[in-house]
């Protein structure tokens, strides 16, 4: 097991019962494409080219379509559609011929690690090695970090929905100005939301390995208002002098010919610089950059007003207590990177014009930066003081060479006037690559080599470096299972290319073709060959021969990984506000067939399950269990509106209308309604009505409530023969 890899796949065989949900998406994506209509927010401000990534961010917000195909528009469409259900059908079939990618020691291993309370798996904060950490160690470095009452404040109480509710108020505001439409507040009002959650990321490379705090924004209330902030960043950001994109942008900018002997290679590290940016300071750097849009929607007062909420409604829990960030921003949040850049940014403007010396050159990735100085050492080191000194909080780390620097994932070295670049990897570096038995397309496996020979052979600058480092690649990739040949043939291929040209950026195609995305199975290998060969029925009507001119393409997501498995963002102990619970509202018929819950049990499969997250019989949009109390078989259920479904339910069994599951089993001999319960199980505000009845036939399908076993028919399992 240890020779596995966080983004090792297992073949996961739920995949496969989300199908029916994935071709319902799939047929109407596909009937959508034979149509035109404008997708854009109606109050979205036509914007001239110049301002087209103001465009691009309001398509972000496109309507969300209720359209659905009319049935027998099209019959080559409908006949191509059929044909491929009943090809895939076909493939489902194999499925028990697929061979299980984890051996029975390794999947042992996998749940015994998932049982132990004692220990925190985490990936470290850079590399890709595993960590193992002791729990009361994890939790101790935590503490510590959360105490320093600079940044951290211990909180009573939850205050996420005072924070929401603080959200939406200005998010009325805007509404009411014109500055957003329907579709963009809709997109951003916080609705039930939970706080951020706290971890650490250990930092192996450093002494008594301290843990990288960060704040998962997931499900928080300033989730949806950081993204908008970061959209509306990002293009100031890219604008910076200094800004690096990546080491191809740096190798590109950096000065690397025809300099002076004397020239000193400098890197400089800002200390922890997220949690160091003064909310002010931060809040006027980017109300400067707002203010010189030529387009002033939004205004920069209500940006600046969201701002504020993602920097000062930053609530998290841990460890099932509640704190709340009061200086800085967090790693975690959409937005941190953008808003430290700009800080830095304004920062960094102001120390160079003030400073008594300045660099040849001065290039910044976040809080990583890189200057070729020309001026004697001493001038340098006063240099150095004058940085350190220039902010209260803003403090640098240096190295400084006259040969050999180490920057992103390059070694510079200094020869003769120029820089010579090679690939740099951290000693804590583990070189664990993808392994070839993960449950990933085959064609995923072919790009590992060339992917990484091409990066080394982009960043090598001369032909010997690049043979010393794909030397090494092809001894790691053969001990993670690769074939000799096929690595030796990538970084064959990749010799003969220009450095040059792969130093260019390419722009990527516009791929215009309908996909069918799925999650893979090896069952599904096979789907594109499914979509080209049954062309031809589509092809049969000439107005599908213009509307699709190629076959669609399937895309594949990942199945679970080992990390999704073993690594969680917050400590195993049940949360006091977790599970569902009833409102306690003599008037709700539901809570007569409910009681509070952290879990529930399937008498099928023996299991409990835990209840994620704060449900109640107020819950919408949810996936609910229906148990009788007399025989103990289930019945899982969807709705977008919990009461009226379940007093559905109700009619059903006291009309005896047994052409219904629920009316059916609770008129049974000996069976009556009061012998129902009803608990909620899963529940996501957004989910669409696909996404739901997708994960409804999931929950059926692990908790095995189809007949005989439990309620559920068959035929509402799923419309397909999956056994």
């Amino acid at each position: 097991m240890s020779s596995r890899f966080f983004k090792d796949c297992k073949a996961d065989r739920s995949s496969l019962f989300r199908l029916s949900g994935t071709l319902a998406c799939f047929e109407r994506s596909f009937s959508m494409s034979d149509s035109t209509a404008s997708m854009y927010d109606s109050k979205a401000p036509h914007l001239p080219g110049p301002q087209l990534h103001d465009l691009e961010k309001y398509k972000l917000y496109r309507p969300k379509s209720n359209w659905e195909p009319t049935p027998g528009k099209c019959g080559a469409l409908e006949s191509y559609i059929d044909a491929v259900e009943s090809d895939i059908e076909k493939l489902l079939s194999k499925q028990a011929n697929v061979p299980d990618n984890l051996n029975k020691e390794e999947r042992s291993a996998l749940q015994s690690l998932k049982n132990r309370d004692d220990i925190v798996i985490k990936k470290a904060d850079k590399g890709s090695t595993v960590v193992v950490l002791d729990k009361d160690k994890y939790i101790a470095e935590a503490h510590r970090q959360l105490s320093d009452e600079r940044f951290y404040m211990k909180l009573d109480s939850d205050p996420t929905e005072e924070f929401s509710a603080t959200i939406t108020k200005t998010l009325d505001e805007m509404y009411k100005k014109n500055e957003i439409g329907d579709n963009v507040y809709e997109t951003l009002n916080p609705i039930d939301c939970r706080p951020g959650q706290f971890y650490l990321l250990p930092k192996i490379h450093k002494e008594g390995m301290p843990g990288r705090p960060i704040v998962s924004a997931i499900g928080h209330p300033t989730e949806k208002i950081s993204e908008y902030i970061d959209l509306h960043l990002r293009p100031h950001v890219e604008k910076l002098p200094s800004y690096l994109k990546d080491t191809t942008d740096y190798i590109n900018k950096t000065p690397s010919t025809d300099l002076p002997d004397h020239t000193l290679l400098v890197t400089m590290d800002v200390t922890s610089l997220y949690t160091n940016i003064p909310h002010d300071e931060g809040i006027e750097a980017c109300r400067e950059v707002w203010d010189r849009r030529s387009i002033q929607v939004p205004s920069t007062e209500s940006l600046t007003k969201l701002l504020e909420h993602v920097l000062k409604c930053n609530n998290f829990m841990f460890n099932g207590e509640h704190y709340l960030q009061i200086n800085g921003t967090a790693m975690g949040t959409k937005m941190a990177p953008s808003y430290a850049n700009i800080f830095m940014g304004r920062l960094e403007r102001n120390l160079l014009l003030k400073a008594p010396f300045r660099p040849l050159s001065w290039l910044r990735f976040i809080d990583d930066i890189e200057m070729k100085w020309v001026e004697c050492r001493d001038r340098l080191e006063e240099f150095i003081s004058f940085a350190n000194s220039f902010h209260q909080s803003i403090k640098f780390t240096v190295e400084i060479s006259d040969s050999e620097n180490i920057f992103l994932d390059t070694t510079s070295t200094l020869i003769g006037g120029k820089i010579e670049f090679n690939l740099h990897t951290k000693p804590t570096d583990s070189h664990l690559y993808l392994m070839p038995t993960s449950c990933h397309p085959p064609h995923t496996f072919k790009g590992v080599p060339k992917g990484l020979a091409t990066r080394i052979r982009r960043i090598c600058s001369s032909s010997a470096l690049y043979q010393k480092e794909s030397d090494l690649l092809k001894s790691h990739l053969c001990k993670r299972g690769y074939k000799a040949n096929t690595v030796q043939t990538a970084i064959d291929e990749m010799a003969e290319h220009d450095r040059q040209d792969l130093l260019r950026y390419k722009q990527k195609d516009n791929i215009s073709r309908v996909p069918l995305v799925t999650t893979y199975h090896p069952v599904l290998k096979n789907l594109n060959s499914i979509l080209k060969q049954n062309l031809p029925i589509l092809h049969s009507n000439k107005r599908m021969v213009e509307v699709f001119k190629e076959p669609p393409l399937a895309a594949y997501r990942r199945p679970r990984n080992l990390k999704d498995m073993v690594v969680r963002t917050r400590l195993d102990n049940p949360l006091p506000n977790g599970g569902f619970k009833t409102c306690s509202d003599r008037r709700c018929l539901l809570c007569k067939h409910s009681s509070d819950t952290v879990s529930f049990n399937s008498p099928v499969t023996g299991r409990c399950y835990r209840i994620l997250g704060s449900l109640s019989c107020q819950t919408d949009n949810c996936i609910y269990l229906i148990s009788c109390k007399v025989c103990q078989k289930q019945y899982i259920g969807e709705t977008g509106d919990l009461r009226r479904r379940i007093n559905n339910h109700r009619s059903t069994i006291k009309t005896k209308k047994i052409n219904e599951p629920v009316g059916e089993h609770f008129n049974l001999e000996g069976h009556k309604w009061e012998d129902m319960t009803v608990v909620v199980i899963d529940h996501n505000p957004r989910w669409t009505d696909a996404q739901r009845k997708s994960k409804e036939k999931f929950w059926m399908h692990r908790l095995k409530s189809f007949r005989p076993n439990g309620i559920n028919k068959l035929n509402d399992f799923t419309r397909m023969n999956v056994n």
